[in-house]
């Protein structure tokens, strides 16, 4: 994603759609009831295009006992979160 983790965890409670949370250490550990999604971010990096400089964390998510339907929900709540500009 090209985003800070200052901007990452500021729109991270939305992002999750509220739910309980727990940061440790590169790992986001959220809860869902019964199940767990696991979100891996990167040290945070920069892209460079000419004088422009853009951060950038790599996310890994991993999602333990959701069926394909809550996962594509999450993933479009996930996205509309950090949603920029008009589209």
């Amino acid at each position: 994603m090209g985003i800070a983790h200052a901007d990452l965890f500021r729109n991270l409670a939305a992002a999750i759609d509220q739910r309980p949370h727990r940061v440790d250490g590169g790992v986001i550990h959220v809860d869902d009831g019964p199940h767990r999604i696991v979100i891996r971010y990167s040290a945070e990096g920069e892209r460079r295009i000419g004088a422009l400089r853009l951060p950038f964390t790599v996310l890994e998510f991993r999602f333990e006992g959701h069926d394909e339907a809550v996962v594509n929900a999450f993933m479009e709540c996930f996205r509309r979160a950090y949603q920029r500009g008009g589209g």
